[in-house]
């Protein structure tokens, strides 16, 4: 026998009516943002101890990230030192480039590097020690990076760069005035 409309089953329970009367939908998962978009993770520095380590030796680096002369090298110290040079490399690299560059390449891995050592030296440094000169070569060289006036190895997306040429990769590019004696110039001479 057939049932009409506002009959119930007797064998199911009745339906609670409610506002929509559509199934919930199901929640997609987000995809992972394109690998330009991701930023690298705070505890993931450009350079790491180890960088520090193999550049400086275990003995000069004690003797500047000691603060409290235990005879070992405080972690906090060297991670505030890396994470200020990061934050000085990002800001000078936000005008021409997504920051934080991932993967980080060698030289930037060599400025962090530098910049860090730089500020490990908590009693000053003179004009002409090896750690300021570093500091102000990293600096400058930055400088140049975020006015366009170099690049910057590994960084993907920097603006202003121009873009590689397909007819000579790898190759020299010569750069200059427009020549003097050409075809066209010396044509009807």
């Amino acid at each position: 026998m057939g049932r009409t409309v506002g009959q119930t089953n007797p064998t199911k329970p009745p339906r609670q009516a409610s506002m929509n009367p559509r199934p919930p939908r199901r929640l997609r998962t987000p995809r992972p943002a394109p690998r330009s978009a991701r930023r690298r993770e705070p505890d993931m520095p450009y350079a790491s101890l180890s960088d520090l380590i193999d550049r400086y030796g275990e003995p000069l680096l004690l003797q500047h990230a000691d603060r409290n002369r235990d005879g070992v090298a405080d972690e906090a110290v060297i991670a505030r030192a890396l994470a200020d040079a990061d934050a000085e490399i990002d800001g000078w690299l936000a005008k021409r480039c997504p920051v934080p560059v991932d993967p980080p390449s060698p030289r930037l891995r060599a400025l962090a590097t530098e910049i860090a050592w730089y500020r490990l030296h908590q009693d000053g440094v003179d004009e002409k020690t090896p750690a300021r000169l570093a500091y102000t070569d990293a600096i400058a060289y930055l400088r140049r990076v975020s006015e366009g006036q170099a690049d910057l190895p590994g960084a993907v997306g920097l603006v202003g760069s121009a873009p590689p040429s397909s007819a000579s990769p790898g190759g020299a590019r010569v750069a200059g005035a427009e020549r003097v004696f050409s075809r066209d110039r010396l044509r009807g001479l």
